[in-house]
């Protein structure tokens, strides 16, 4: 599969008192890592119907990420989203920002609180990683190794490996061998400085290594020596 290839949508369902949060947190994130979202009214046009854009939209979503809170219980339109992303059988992710658990539709959905002033990129990371596990698909590691394909500057590289090495326990070792065959080709990773230390830790912490990406990080290792 070329990443020319690789597409996945997410359909943002939140109350519009919320959207700082979602604007920040949220939208900021899935631009940085160029994966599609809809996120309403933004993305509706002058003049388009709203309710037949918030349908089809919903429809070509792969996953859907509600922002839980006393505002979105209170939003009927809210509820009438979490009820079509169900029907559409949509991956749910349910992220509560004041321990507002998920209703309706969703109620069997396991959800979690985050403190919305110390949301970290990581902490959606696990959510899109689970989504992975949970529909057997690597949609998104596929994006996330195009991701690291298309770094082009030290800035990226460096918090993208900040991220990513909260979640080397994560990977099997085959996508392990994936991301730094992908990472050797790419320089802005290879030089950036989080990369020798993020190599450390693989070898220290992934035993299950096979001996071929083992050999590769230990090279590098010996060569970016102090």
């Amino acid at each position: 599969t070329s990443y020319e290839e690789i597409y996945m949508s997410i359909f943002l369902s939140y109350s519009i008192k919320d959207n700082l949060f979602v604007e920040k947190k949220i939208c900021t994130l899935l631009d940085a890592w160029q994966i599609t979202y809809f996120k309403a009214p933004d993305k509706i046009e002058t003049g388009e119907n709203w309710q037949e854009k918030i349908i089809d939209s919903i429809k070509k979503s792969d996953i859907f990420i509600c922002i839980l809170s006393k505002n979105y219980k209170k939003s009927v339109i809210c509820h009438q989203e979490s009820g079509m992303a169900k029907a559409n059988n949509l991956y749910c992710i349910p992220i509560s920002l004041d321990g507002t658990l998920p209703m309706g539709f969703l109620k069997d959905t396991q959800s979690k609180t985050y403190n919305p002033n110390t949301f970290k990129p990581n902490d959606l990371l696990k959510c899109f990683l689970t989504f992975d596990n949970t529909r057997k698909k690597d949609i998104f590691f596929e994006l996330l190794c195009s991701k690291i394909a298309d770094l082009g500057n030290f800035d990226q590289a460096n918090d993208f490996l900040k991220c990513l090495s909260n979640q080397i326990e994560t990977y099997e070792p085959n996508k392990l061998k994936k991301i730094i065959e992908i990472s050797m080709k790419n320089y802005q990773v290879t030089d950036a400085y989080e990369f020798l230390p993020f190599c450390k830790q693989l070898i220290r912490n992934r035993t299950d290594l096979n001996s071929e990406t083992k050999s590769i990080l230990q090279s590098y290792i010996e060569e970016h020596k102090d």
